[in-house]
């Protein structure tokens, strides 16, 4: 039997897929440059390249089942206001104390519902962290 797909699922496809097309676009586009427009050719993919960036930087691109512990349990305006905060947050550990409040207060709505909420998953505030530099020596 096949496994329903996700909206995120699809959203990461439609993505790809626009992408992909953009990519063979500008690969041609670079190949044949007017007189004159090299420079301003570089600027365009400088600030696509900056934007592309600073977009994945800013963490999951949409709260859902799929990555919010407890989902089944919150009100349509939470999930909203969940999404809104974990978007906002700018140090791992204001980020954190949230993520840690969220986790236990949707384990007492399914205490109280007597349901178990999945463990483990992914850390939506690691990209707050700072880098690790490997170079600089440990200890």
């Amino acid at each position: 039997m096949l496994k329903p797909v996700s909206g995120t699922t699809i959203l990461g496809l439609g993505i790809l897929l626009v992408g992909s097309i953009g990519f063979a676009w500008w690969v041609d586009w670079l190949r044949k440059p007017a007189h004159g427009q090299t420079m301003s050719r570089v600027l365009i993919i400088t600030l696509l390249l900056s934007v592309a960036a600073t977009a994945q930087a800013r963490g999951p691109v949409r709260a859902s089942e799929g990555n919010t512990r407890g989902w089944q349990l919150m009100t349509p305006e939470e999930r909203v206001e969940h999404q809104a905060k974990i978007r906002g947050f700018k140090t791992y550990e204001e980020c954190r104390s949230y993520q840690v409040a969220h986790h236990q207060l949707m384990e007492v709505r399914a205490r109280a519902r007597g349901i178990d909420l999945p463990r483990g998953g992914r850390d939506i505030c690691e990209h707050l962290q700072p880098a690790s530099d490997s170079r600089r020596p440990s200890g």
